[in-house]
C-alpha cells in the first residue's frame, strides 16, 4: 500500500496545531484565573497567588509558542 507522504504530513500538521490550540487555551483559561485573583482583597498570600497562577499561565503560554514555532518549521517546504 502507498502512503501518500503530503496527505501523512498534513494530518500530522493538523494534530500538531490542534495541539497548539488546546494549549493556548489552557494558558488562557489560567490566566483567567489569575486575573481572577486580583477581585479578592488585596493581601500579601493573594498576591503571591496570583504570581504563581500567573506563573503557571505565562509557562503554558511559553509552551504553547514553542509548540506553535516547531509546528510551522515542520510545515515549511
Amino acid at each position: 500500500m502507498i502512503v501518500n507522504d503530503s496527505t501523512t504530513q498534513s494530518a500530522a500538521c493538523s494534530e500538531s496545531i490542534n495541539r497548539c490550540a488546546a494549549l493556548f487555551s489552557e494558558a488562557d483559561r489560567l490566566s483567567k484565573q489569575a486575573y481572577a485573583l486580583l477581585s479578592e482583597p488585596v493581601s500579601t498570600q493573594t498576591i503571591e497567588r496570583f504570581s504563581a497562577a500567573k506563573k503557571l499561565a505565562d509557562d503554558k503560554y511559553r509552551q504553547a509558542r514553542w509548540e506553535w514555532l516547531k509546528t510551522m518549521n515542520k510545515s515549511e517546504p
